[in-house]
């Protein structure tokens, strides 16, 4: 029964816990004295704890966006990329490929017709057969007696 109602206090402290901790769970369940897995068996178990928890979070990053924005005030180039790398991306600041089509929606995709993709291919050809064309008219080849021929 002791051993419950101490599970029980260290529970209600948690999400207290997990504030003064940053958000870091490890470091969270050390202070408490609870493994990791009785952490999250409580939060599957409790929604209320897991939501209290959630705000823990939340309050932890408003904490660390703070400090950010201190540096982005001291003009700390790299506080600045960082901001708009995550914050700026609908901007262009990314340095990765969206695989997502506008706005997050799906990719769209057109399916061309037997007639479309024939067409498709011989307009592939005419640029080959061009390219093909230019290059040999511009190489000079020389003989043995420094002729073009």
């Amino acid at each position: 029964m002791k051993v419950t109602n101490r599970l029980h206090n260290i529970k209600e402290k948690f999400p207290q816990i997990l504030k003064d901790s940053l958000g870091i769970i490890t470091n969270a369940c050390k202070k408490a004295g609870i493994e990791r897995r009785t952490y999250y068996d409580w939060r599957k178990a409790d929604p209320e704890f897991a939501a209290d928890c959630d705000e823990a979070g939340e309050q932890t990053l408003d904490f660390v966006e703070s400090k950010l924005q201190t540096l982005i005030d001291k003009e700390n180039p790299a506080a600045i990329i960082f901001y708009m790398k995550t914050k700026g991306k609908n901007r262009g600041y990314v340095e990765r490929i969206e695989t997502s089509g506008k706005d997050g929606g799906p990719i769209e995709t057109k399916v061309l017709g037997e007639s479309q993709i024939k067409m498709f291919e011989r307009s592939l050809q005419n640029i080959e057969e061009a390219a093909i064309a230019r290059h040999k008219a511009s190489k000079e080849v020389i003989d043995g007696n420094n002729s073009v021929v």
